[in-house]
């Protein structure tokens, strides 16, 4: 349930699906993209 997520991991899911469902070619998230993502919600 998402009263239990964190912001940041809302966030994550929401990016994920679009990325997922945004049509044209998809790709894993890079661990470099990863590290981007994390540092911009402030986990470490």
């Amino acid at each position: 349930m998402t009263e239990e997520q964190t912001i940041w991991e809302l966030v994550a899911y929401v990016e994920g699906h679009n990325r997922a469902n945004g049509g044209g070619k998809t790709e894993p998230m890079s661990e470099a993209e990863f590290d981007e993502l994390l540092a911009m919600h402030g986990v470490n």
